[in-house]
């Protein structure tokens, strides 16, 4: 899950364990330092502050049930503020100095010896990894979206094992996601273009348009969404409701967009969405996983042959390599009798001997619409990806095909793995032909049609 164990501190190269992070690395060590008894009065003493107690609260002296009350709440809560602030560095590449980190430490005290003891209404779950335990519970809203999230992904993997990072799936179709809704994006665009279109646009409300004006108009101003006057008052601080507006502006790079994006939530999300890279492909070019993401998302395919290219192309598609290389799978041998070479999704569809035997078997009588062996190679079976030009009602009969005898391949596949269920090659290209026959015979766009990812267990081509 991580690419290595070095600390992210700056000039720091020594493995981040607990120890280090909390005690031993350089930032630690300033902090404990710095945090003083003028700022923290139950600060325990230096002879008392060790690595044991810090992390543990254990010590060979003695104490009395207050003072250790007192001591232990300080010290966990500057423990809480240094995680908070190395996931701020982590997640959004934002440095905090140490005195912000004790004036979290400090607030977050604060706020605790004035709680109620175990309030039933006290927030008790494990906060998001990049909230840290001392963000502000103001967020709450944040960790709805953030479950919800959470809920979504679970539900379209069909387990807790997500393969794909969630960037990647919210992008759009066209550059490799699957267009799943970013909240965080869609919430704030809509608030944020519901409040500048109060301030900027014609409002049947001025006393509105005129308060909305006077809380953002220094940041209007910046922008030079507004002219400069000086026989209007204007608000040098923006409150937190409109900070948020900044903020987001800022954390997207919008704020040079003009004024009729800036309110309209479409504009705004297109402009973001834009600005994504598109999905690299394995062994292609950029301009080629262009083509790819267009050809996994044609309309002649049904959606379960969309999403079984979709993980092909991906190469997330449960083989054994992939399960293997995530500790799920004893070994990556292919499953096939006879064949020791390791499954990949290559192997799988065009390597493998028993797929090789499949695609000499299947010819022009059973299948009219396959493509000739030229046509036929690894490229254009993974991806659709071919050297020749076909026109548009060619490329549909002979993409659907192909994916059709894919789709046949990973279910006898899954026969076998799962069921111990060896299947003849006539019988997985009857199987082919009978889904080629519903899937013409089916209404373009129907809204009726399951449209998810689907259980690995399962796999795409599995009976639904």
């Amino acid at each position: 899950m991580s690419a290595h164990s070095t600390c992210p501190r700056p000039g720091c190269g020594a493995p981040e364990s607990v120890s280090h992070l909390f005690w031993e690395c350089s930032a630690a060590v300033d902090l404990w330092a710095t945090a003083g008894h003028l700022q923290f009065p139950d600060l325990p003493a230096r002879g008392v502050l060790n690595e044991q107690f810090v992390l543990y609260g254990v010590s060979q002296l003695r104490f009395t049930k207050e003072e250790f009350e007192r001591y232990w709440l300080t010290v966990a809560a500057i423990k809480d503020a240094i995680w908070t602030s190395r996931n701020l560095l982590v997640r959004r590449y934002r440095q905090t100095p140490p005195v912000a980190v004790l004036q979290m430490a400090a607030a977050f005290i604060k706020a605790a010896r004035g709680r109620p003891r175990h309030s039933h209404k006290e927030e008790s779950s494990v906060p998001h990894p990049e909230e840290g335990t001392g963000a502000s519970r103001s967020s709450h809203q944040r960790y709805i979206l953030l479950d919800l999230d959470r809920a979504i992904f679970y539900f379209l993997w069909g387990s807790k094992w997500e393969r794909l990072r969630r960037e990647v799936v919210k992008k759009t179709k066209e550059k490799g996601g699957k267009g799943v809704p970013d909240f965080q994006i869609f919430l704030g665009s809509r608030y944020t273009s519901l409040h500048l279109r109060s301030a900027l646009g014609p409002s049947s409300i001025p006393k509105c348009q005129a308060m909305a004006r006077f809380w953002m108009g220094s940041y209007l101003r910046k922008l030079k969404l507004i002219p400069v006057d000086n026989r209007s008052p204007v608000s040098f601080k923006l409150p937190p409701a409109y900070a948020f507006i900044k903020n987001f502006l800022q954390f997207f790079k919008l704020e040079h967009e003009g004024c009729q994006v800036l309110k309209n939530h479409r504009a705004l999300i297109s402009a973001v969405q834009e600005r994504n890279t598109v999905s690299p492909v394995r062994g292609l070019a950029l301009g080629e996983s262009t083509t790819v993401w267009r050809n996994v998302n044609h309309p002649a395919l049904p959606n379960r042959l969309r999403d079984l290219s979709w993980l092909a192309a991906h190469e997330v598609l449960p083989v054994r390599t992939v399960m293997h290389s995530r500790g799920m799978s004893a070994h990556s041998t292919c499953p096939r009798p006879g064949c020791g070479a390791p499954e990949s999704v290559s192997h799988l569809f065009w390597e493998c001997s028993a797929a090789v035997d499949l695609w000499a078997t299947a010819g022009h009588l059973q299948f009219p619409d396959l493509p000739a062996r030229g046509v036929l190679n690894e490229q254009f079976v993974l991806y659709g990806v071919s050297q020749l030009r076909f026109t548009k009602e060619e490329f549909e009969r002979y993409w659907l095909t192909v994916a059709a005898i894919k789709d046949a391949i990973w279910t006898s596949r899954n026969l076998l793995v799962r069921r111990y269920r060896q299947t003849p090659p006539v019988a997985v290209l009857q199987m082919a032909a009978a889904f080629i026959k519903a899937a013409r015979g089916r209404p373009r766009h129907s809204h009726k049609e399951e449209s998810s990812v689907p259980h690995p267990e399962e796999g795409t081509g599995a009976s639904r």
